[in-house]
């Protein structure tokens, strides 16, 4: 059975806690990861023994790299890293990270899950030839599938002769077997000790650090708070300030997935000026599960559900949808796909996204 995202996450961490084989278990214990806030590393933030120094003499050296003269330095999750030149053949094994590099012109050489990514994050968009086989990955437009977030397939990378992996949360139990590979920078997110909004920024600005585009990185940050000042007014000026908004993915017909104040999701109402109609405490990857039933109260909110929902029609007759006040009110709306485990970018989307579904007249509906 195919999961929703939201159940794929829960499924994973479940996962965790039994598995696997004697090999992985026992490189599970060799993993000791300190979580730092990602950055930028300056010379002055780490003593010169802590660094992890890395200088493209490893399996995945690209033909014809040069080193740089000055070592390229970032910080991720374990500590601080020395690149003696910007890699090239980039792996990604989370799609928050996909997101990212994809934003900063990086075209890497495998990832995971990409019909997937299609279908649930959608921008930015994936290469027209991704989805290609390992023998197609001198194709620069070809991104090959590497398998699934949880458990990608360690041959297939290593045939794709990486420079550097980039990994997330999902892969905190592979990161010895992945060094063995290439250089691994570790950029976890959605912990519940995370304020998974500003987490992602500092991500996006670490990874330009690593592939030269701080400039890019830089332009595109501020574009975004641009961005939602503009939706700001505009928003106060449709529905008045600080207006109520529950937004939230249907996990069927009888329960939702809220966000929590942790989530990306908040720090989107957040910069619009909106108000959280149903306020929840941090949990990891920011959703609390819920029944929808427990809406009924909302009566002077907006809800947002963010597609897809396959289930949507079915829902949309049930006598529970009816009798909610705010469905009575035309103050529920759907969003189109966006992904809010996302990348610094994936917040402008959706605030594209939640302002262009509340700005909707109900004749749009």
């Amino acid at each position: 059975m195919r999961l929703m995202p939201e159940g794929y996450l829960m499924h994973m961490v479940a996962r965790t806690r039994l598995r696997q084989c004697p090999a992985l278990l026992a490189a599970m214990a060799c993993v000791l990861a300190v979580l730092l806030v990602p950055g930028v590393a300056r010379a002055a933030d780490a003593a010169p023994q802590g660094v992890r120094q890395h200088t493209g003499q490893h399996a995945g050296q690209a033909a014809g790299q040069t080193t740089s003269p000055a070592p390229i330095r970032i910080r991720d999750s374990r500590g601080d890293i020395a690149f003696a030149a910007v890699p090239r053949r980039v792996v990604v094994l989370d799609w928050d990270l996909l997101e990212q590099v994809l934003e900063l012109g990086i075209t890497p050489v495998g990832a995971p899950e990409l019909a997937g990514y299609r279908e649930w994050v959608v921008q930015p968009p994936l290469p027209s030839g991704a989805g290609g086989e390992p023998g197609d990955a001198d194709n620069a437009d070809t991104v090959t599938d590497v398998g699934t977030r949880a458990e990608p397939n360690l041959e297939r990378i290593a045939g794709l002769r990486p420079d550097v992996i980039l990994t997330a949360s999902p892969q905190k139990d592979l990161l010895d077997a992945l060094a063995r590979i290439a250089p691994v920078v570790h950029l976890p997110n959605f912990a519940a000790t995370d304020r998974s909004g500003e987490v992602a920024i500092a991500h996006f600005t670490t990874l330009a650090a690593l592939f030269g585009r701080q400039e890019l990185a830089r332009q595109k940050i501020e574009a975004m708070h641009q961005r939602f000042a503009e939706l700001k007014t505009q928003l106060a000026a449709a529905l008045g300030p600080s207006a109520r908004v529950l937004p939230l993915r249907f996990a069927n017909t009888t329960s939702v997935f809220a966000y929590c104040e942790n989530s990306t999701a908040r720090y989107v109402l957040d910069q619009l000026g909106l108000t959280d109609a149903l306020p929840q405490p941090p949990r990891a990857w920011g959703i609390t599960r819920m029944p929808f039933k427990d809406l009924h109260a909302l009566a002077d909110a907006w809800v947002l559900h963010v597609l897809p929902f396959p289930e949507e029609a079915k829902m949309r007759a049930t006598v529970l949808w009816q009798s909610m006040p705010f469905v009575r009110q035309g103050r529920i709306r759907s969003v189109r796909p966006v992904w809010n485990y996302g990348g610094a970018m994936s917040m402008r989307y959706l605030a594209d996204a939640f302002a262009e579904s509340l700005l909707r007249t109900e004749a749009a509906q």
